[in-house]
């Protein structure tokens, strides 16, 4: 049984980069159960190198993650499929969330929108553009670009994500629990629901995972009731994020390692500090590797 393992080696959000995540693993101790947090895909250049491996790996434990949500209700809605009271705006997913070298890392060619006519932007810089745009509120700018023919473009590209990649994470658990650890990809808040739900209860509540382990940005600010230390990712840290009963709502860990007392733990570095994160647990050390952006 996974649960009985004694030794776990948990990934936060693995964002896109393969050559860390394999010399992450090369530390793993011998016999640990794998679990990786969600968000393997989007931002970084091997979405689709990470989803065959693990997909090939079934004794690794992958949890659904926000960003796998988006991509696979973005391929739904592009196969026509509108049943889900999910929906997902397209140009989000696939310009402002990284979507787009998830498409491109599986030879699927996408088209940048013509920002400036002497040169083409990165999906970094456009995303930056973007922001400006919006916190400038320039709406028409905003829908000029959406509805510009390199948008409807690689939108329209989306179809082409393989079907069997897309089925095998619908089927990703939102959690995994023993009885020392809750580990979800957003930290699950017990306010937010009125029990604990099993996981395919779970998994057909939106609402729920809105504001518990997929999209949830509040904090744990207490001990869960079972006592269990809690890890998640998903927060954009630029160093591991400790929760203790003397700073509840957290605090960074200047050597990025685990404070003293930490009820819960947050280590997705990958975007902030360009580092990817595993804690191995029981002996509660964080291992890092570097992270190479394309951009």
């Amino acid at each position: 049984m996974f649960s009985d393992r004694k030794v776990l080696f948990i990934f936060a959000d693995l964002a896109g980069h393969f050559e860390a995540f394999q010399k992450l693993l090369l530390k793993a101790p011998k016999g640990a159960l794998i679990i990786v947090l969600g968000d393997v895909n989007d931002k970084g250049p091997d979405s689709a190198q990470i989803i065959a491996f693990l997909i090939s790996r079934p004794d690794i434990i992958w949890i659904m993650g926000n960003h796998e949500q988006m991509m696979i209700k973005c391929y739904e809605q592009a196969m026509g499929d509108m049943s889900s009271a999910k929906k997902f705006d397209p140009f989000m997913w696939l310009y402002v969330s990284g979507g787009l070298t998830t498409l491109k890392s599986y030879g699927i060619d996408v088209k940048m929108p013509k920002v400036y006519d002497d040169r083409e932007l990165t999906c970094y810089e456009f995303k930056k553009h973007y922001h400006r745009l919006f916190k400038a509120q320039m709406s028409y700018e905003i829908n000029e670009l959406k509805n510009s023919d390199e948008v409807l473009y690689s939108i329209s590209q989306i179809s082409k994500l393989p079907k069997d990649h897309i089925e095998h994470m619908k089927k990703l658990p939102v959690f995994f629990t023993n009885d020392d650890l809750f580990c979800s990809h957003a930290p699950l808040l017990q306010e937010n629901i009125p029990q604990f739900l099993s996981i395919s209860a779970m998994d057909q509540n939106e609402e729920i995972l809105d504001k518990g382990v997929l999209w949830n940005t509040k904090v744990p600010k207490r001990i869960r009731s079972d006592k269990k230390f809690a890890v998640y990712g998903h927060m954009n840290m630029k160093q591991v994020y400790c929760h203790t009963p003397s700073t509840a709502k957290g605090t960074y860990s200047k050597d990025n390692t685990i404070l003293p007392n930490t009820f819960a733990v947050c280590f997705d570095l990958t975007s902030e500090a360009s580092l990817l994160g595993a804690l191995e647990w029981p002996a509660k050390v964080i291992h890092l590797e570097s992270v190479k952006w394309e951009d």
